[in-house]
């Protein structure tokens, strides 16, 4: 039998430090870096990069 994933759950635990994040603003550059830096790297790692591809296959055809 097959569980279907709840997508919309959000845990007591999350929910807890959203609000503590919402009520306690940065204020701390360091912080403030620290949260952009990974906000980048989860945007270029869940972003399609189409020119990878192109790249590869162009790299491929010689072999």
């Amino acid at each position: 039998m097959r569980h279907r994933l709840k997508r919309d759950y959000v845990s007591e635990l999350d929910q807890f430090l959203q609000n503590f994040d919402r009520e306690h603003p940065c204020d701390s550059l360091a912080k403030e870096h620290e949260i952009l830096k990974h906000a980048k790297i989860a945007r270029l790692r869940d972003a399609t990069q189409h020119h990878l591809d192109e790249t590869s296959s162009i790299l491929w055809d010689k072999f």
